[in-house]
Parts: C-alpha cells; structure tokens; sequence
C-alpha cells in the first residue's frame, strides 16, 4: 500500500491527555477511533518532513503502525 493510501485510512485527531493521542482509521469501510500511546508515530505524522533521517520510523512506518494497531482493537469492536 503506498503513502497516499494509507493516509486516506489514518488520520490524527488530537490529543486526548498527556502522552494518550486520539487516531481514526478506516477499515473495511468503517472508521473506528483508539486511543494510542505511540508517540514516536504521532510525532512523526506531525513532523511532516516525509523524508528526514535520524527519526525512529519513517512517515510511512508511522503510519503502517498506527494502522496496524487500529486493526488490532477494530477486531475486538466488531461482535
């Protein structure tokens, strides 16, 4: 999946509290919000310099991240 894709899917929404980041995801045509904690993704997602060295992820991993652990509790959601 590439970064235009994937940035269709994932959106930040804000901060919930100190270090508790609010993502959308959309998966199988349905959003689903989580709380997450992973602050190296949002930080990079807000950075906006898709192609910066030195960082933990790349935009494109940050972005894989959240989406992969928005799918994990999607799962848990869906009865």
């Amino acid at each position: 999946m590439n970064t235009k894709k994937l940035q269709e899917k994932v959106k930040f929404m804000g901060i919930e509290s100190y270090g508790h980041f609010r993502v959308k995801i959309t998966y199988r045509n349905k959003d689903y919000f989580f709380t997450t904690t992973n602050s190296l993704a949002i930080d990079r997602l807000q950075d906006g310099d898709e192609y910066g060295y030195n960082k933990f992820y790349t935009y494109k991993q940050a972005l894989k991240a959240l989406l992969e652990e928005g799918k994990k509790r999607a799962v848990f959601c869906i009865v």
